[in-house]
């Protein structure tokens, strides 16, 4: 099996009048050669438009984490799930967030466990 259970903290930021969402979750302890995080500006964005982060590429594989960067203003939904040599993982529920044209400002963390 790829991955059972994937948890997700996810923190929402602007920095730099740049929209930007940074995701954190819990490690998965089967062989996982990567992830991918999925991210479109309209629902039911699984299997879209994704960012692929092996797992070389982490500074920490035991805590991975990820930042996306210059989000235009507007609502984006996002997924992730896990992948190895076998395949991919069904993924996480869908998170949403907006991102207001007048600027978005604060921060805000969602906690989504299990898998769709």
């Amino acid at each position: 099996m790829i991955i059972k259970t994937l948890f997700i903290f996810l923190f929402l930021v602007t920095l730099a009048n740049a929209n930007s969402v940074g995701f954190e979750w819990a490690s998965n302890k089967d062989h996982v050669l990567g992830y991918k995080i999925y991210y479109e500006q309209f629902p039911d964005v699984c299997g879209k438009t994704f960012v692929e982060i092996p797992i070389e590429s982490l500074v920490d594989s035991s805590y991975p984490e990820y930042v996306l960067t210059d989000l235009a203003d507007g609502t984006w939904y996002f997924n992730l799930s896990a992948y190895n040599d076998i395949g991919e993982s069904e993924c996480t529920w869908e998170i949403a967030t907006t991102f207001d044209p007048n600027g978005f400002s604060g921060f805000i963390k969602i906690i989504v466990t299990g898998k769709k």
